[in-house]
């Protein structure tokens, strides 16, 4: 008869441990690349959308930088729009994992 020890529970739940983070990143990484796709999706589809959400997140411009380079008749209105591209890309990337 084996009796279990601290280590045999300890080793286990380092394994499982392990798994887990190893799903964990499979799944973030699953989901960056379907977020970068639908980006560029929307570049390609023209329109201020990609420009917009490159501008704020990946560049950490300002909404009144973003509304004069983009030509918004101001930031109230850019932030408006960023908005709404946030929104379209968030349900296009549901869709795409659903």
């Amino acid at each position: 008869m084996k009796y279990i020890t601290n280590d045999d529970i300890e080793n286990s739940f380092d394994e499982k441990i392990d798994d887990w983070l190893d799903d964990l990143n499979s799944l973030k990484s699953e989901r960056l690349i379907i977020i970068s796709e639908e980006l560029l999706k929307m570049k390609d589809d023209g329109g201020k959308c990609y420009d917009l959400l490159a501008l704020f997140y990946f560049e950490s411009r300002t909404m009144d930088y973003i509304a004069q380079k983009l030509e918004y008749t101001n930031a109230d209105n850019a932030k408006n729009q960023k908005s709404r591209c946030q929104k379209r890309l968030k349900e296009q990337v549901f869709n795409r994992i659903q």
